[in-house]
């Protein structure tokens, strides 16, 4: 498993299941986010994405980012993972508000992948090896 770090954001590559996981600890900014998310989509993308932001203490967005950061992925070169799967797991009712609006605006935008949002990394973990793009 490779790791690498970009400020309060980790990622991690898990071959065996196509999926890059991407934690996130303490504050988080809208520049980290689209950080990790250029750098993702620059290189060669996984099929699955896990966005474990469970020890995350602050996420300073507006609506705007989050519309922004969810406009990302077509722009750059999101068809890559046409098939795939995005899960955001959060454990703050807040949190939970603002990966709502990612998957509405995601929505909207015509997301070429699937996300879906969670409270627990373990369903978010069943639902990404699954096969099916609803939640189990």
């Amino acid at each position: 498993m490779e790791a690498e770090e970009t400020m309060s954001i980790t990622s991690s590559i898990e071959p065996d299941h196509t999926l890059t996981v991407f934690k996130g600890t303490g504050t988080i900014s809208f520049d980290e986010i689209t950080e990790a998310m250029k750098h993702f989509y620059g290189g060669k993308p996984t099929l699955n994405v896990l966005w474990d932001l469970t020890d995350a203490t602050e996420i300073p967005l507006t609506s705007e980012e989050v519309q922004r950061i969810a406009s990302m992925p077509p722009r750059y070169n999101g068809s890559k993972r046409p098939a795939g799967k995005t899960a955001i797991v959060v454990d703050d009712d807040f949190f939970f508000g603002l990966a709502r609006m990612f998957e509405i605006h995601g929505t909207v935008n015509q997301l070429p992948h699937s996300v879906q949002i969670f409270r627990e990394l373990t369903s978010a973990r069943k639902w990404i090896e699954s096969g099916s793009p609803d939640v189990p």
